[in-house]
């Protein structure tokens, strides 16, 4: 029999629950957390390798060693480790061993010398029957032998009712032989699992929102309380969720499990029908019905967030809900992530527009806060392309500033640190700040789609090319059909001079979506930087025609490359750019390649020094840009590094 419980100093470790006790107080511990106490405790006394606790644990995935150094010092926290009271020694280089006294308990309220000891005494319990009874058993001789001979029917009786009850007993056992034996086991948890869009009663567009809106904030919840991985609501655009074929769902986006919803309004009470069901072999797993007044539907996607993680088989992780107590507030707020959600400039505003609504009605609404400071950065992003380097200047530090204010009021945002990382190293030109608020960001929400991009974003950048791809790749994971990961892989490859990696991926890309004029102009840069420049030519002109060129320019491109060559091409680009610079926005950057194709380095020097004092977020990755090679060793493009803070 294996033990079940483990007992050291003043803490009971309860295996089956999960659950770690202190003095009989339940503590609280992240599931994860529980997993590596628990593989040390089971091995108290013998070293555990780092990858004997990546295989238990993390089963494979890429992890780095840092998971397991903050898994083992929250650990240390939680007993109260000090140097008089050891509980965990690391052995360098190897990994951890569990020093402490560990007694196995193989019954949560006996031990083993308990049990051995309960035995004995039985026994001797049963010993002193025959010895303290001597004189009953003369006593009841004396009787038998008075009695006459029993009566034949009745000894005949007696044996019947032995052995009618030896046949039940009999076939009782077996019968329980057999149920143990085919009883299905108890299913493993769902390690992985999709939020399908809520279906609603009413086909209205503020019914279909509010239903589509409520899924978003499941997910969001969901994924900040488990260790499952929970599929990124967009990762379902392929699909026509609700009524989606889910082993098309659990093929292509390799989940376990799939939460369904339908939602039904009856003037200020929601109905709210939640179903689980196990994709692995079909079976529902659980179902239940909420009937929430329209004051407590904020908290109460919280509540179901919670009870959807225990009835998945994984703990829920002890963070505090993030919602307003105010309906009107929450209700802006929803509106705000429907139009973050559709990422238009003009949606972007309104995503603005209702999410500072939201705060006005609840300032200490911290999801608020940070969706807006979200909305900002995406508004930064899109407005400066078409606006200016003042867009940079306006957006950035307002995204900054919401999410410092969201971390005032709930230091566990995960979205708030991850906006705030992404100002640090984009505008800021922190990146120490904005490693650290990184990885408290997904330590906090493992399933934050946006916190693994950018951050595999911020590592392309500094030259941690590998480590920068597992981060894309967890974000992949969360939803396989994104052309605009796969777009900034290919970038991330491009910039660590992978070429064929990054041609890859662009094409993976491209079979998605064709029409990101963006994900093109990069594309043909690839290629270019490749040596393949028919390809770089035609792509650079389907980016010009999603946008919208004057015919005359995309014709000259054309043309140009095909009398001249590169050379023709990299000229009618600049000719083109320099004419749209005059009326309009243009990446100083793209001007600054197209200046080093051409050979007129001075030209690009002075457009680059324009794109760092505007703070563009695309001079982030001239450091390792292969365009921007021949210019490495020139001391006034090292100046323009150096404005920038990168980390050596």
């Amino acid at each position: 029999m294996f033990p079940s419980h483990y007992k050291f100093d003043d803490f009971l470790l309860d295996a089956p629950e999960a659950a770690l006790y202190k003095n009989g107080e339940l503590l609280k511990i992240r599931s994860r957390t529980f997993q590596v106490l628990q593989v040390l405790v089971e091995n108290a006394g013998n070293v555990v390798t780092k990858e004997e606790f990546f295989e238990k644990i993390w089963q494979g995935a890429f992890v780095e060693d840092n998971n397991l150094t903050v898994a083992v010092a929250e650990i240390r926290k939680i007993l109260g480790e000090s140097k008089e009271n050891k509980f965990i020694e690391t052995i360098p280089k190897k990994g951890y061993r569990f020093v402490a006294k560990v007694e196995k308990v193989f019954n949560k309220f006996k031990s083993a010398e308990e049990e051995k000891e309960f035995d004995e005494n039985k026994s001797a319990s049963r010993a002193e029957i025959p010895a303290n009874s001597t004189k009953e058993k003369e006593n009841t001789a004396e009787k038998s032998a008075a009695k006459p001979q029993r009566n034949f029917i009745a000894v005949v009786s007696s044996h019947k009712i032995l052995v009618s009850a030896a046949i039940v007993l009999i076939i009782f056992l077996v019968g329980a032989f057999l149920r143990s034996s085919i009883a299905p086991t108890k299913a493993e948890p769902l390690r992985s699992i999709a939020v399908l869009p809520f279906s609603t009663a009413s086909n209205s567009p503020d019914s279909r929102i509010f239903a589509e809106e409520l899924t978003r904030d499941l997910t969001q919840n969901l994924g900040r309380i488990t260790d499952a991985r929970v599929a990124d609501y967009e990762a379902f655009a392929p699909f026509d969720a609700p009524d989606a074929d889910l082993s098309k769902i659990k093929a292509e986006l390799k989940i376990d499990g799939a939460v369904s919803g339908e939602i039904r309004t009856n003037g200020t009470t929601t109905e709210i029908l939640i179903k689980i069901s196990d994709l692995r072999n079909g079976a529902k797993i659980w179902e239940k019905h909420y009937s929430i007044n329209e004051s407590d539907l904020p908290q109460s996607q919280y509540r179901i967030a919670r009870d959807v993680a225990r009835e998945i088989g994984q703990n829920d992780l002890p963070v505090d809900a993030l919602a307003t107590a105010n309906y009107e507030a929450y209700q802006a707020y929803l509106a705000g992530r429907h139009y973050l959600g559709k990422g238009a400039s003009k949606d972007l505003e309104k995503a603005v527009e209702n999410f500072k609504s939201a705060t006005v009605k609840d300032a200490s609404f911290a999801d608020a806060h940070s969706g807006m400071a979200v909305a900002h950065i995406l508004q930064g992003l899109d407005l400066y392309a078409s606006s200016g380097l003042s867009a940079s200047r306006q957006s950035f530090p307002a995204a900054g500033e919401r999410a410092r204010r969201a971390l005032e009021l709930d230091p566990h945002s995960d979205e708030a640190l991850a906006a705030l990382a992404f100002v640090n190293y984009r505008y800021e030109y922190d990146w120490a700040n904005a490693e650290q608020n990184f990885k408290r960001a997904i330590e906090l929400n493992p399933n934050n789609l946006r916190a693994h991009r950018w951050y595999g974003e911020f590592l392309h950048r500094i030259g941690r090319f590998d480590a920068g791809f597992a981060e894309q790749k967890t974000a992949l994971a969360l939803n396989p059909n994104s052309a605009r990961i796969l777009n900034e892989m290919a970038w991330g490859a491009y910039l660590a001079h992978r070429f064929d990696e990054a041609v890859s991926y662009a094409e993976s890309a491209r079979r998605i979506d064709k029409t990101n004029a963006t994900a093109l102009y990069n594309a043909s840069e690839i290629y270019e930087q490749k040596g393949d420049y028919a390809n770089a030519a035609e792509l650079w002109t389907e980016a010009m025609i999603i946008e919208e060129a004057n015919r005359k320019w995309i014709a000259d491109v054309e043309t140009s490359y095909q009398k001249n060559g590169y050379r023709g091409f990299a000229q009618a680009k600049i000719d083109w750019l320099e004419n749209i610079s005059e009326k309009d926005y243009v990446y100083p950057t793209d001007l600054a390649k197209g200046f080093i194709a051409l050979g007129k380095n001075d030209k690009a020097i002075e457009w680059l020094a324009k794109g760092v004092e505007g703070r563009v977020p695309d001079m982030l990755s001239i450091k390792y840009a292969p365009a921007f090679d021949s210019l490495k060793t020139d001391t006034r493009f090292q100046a323009i590094l150096a404005r920038m803070n990168f980390p050596n």
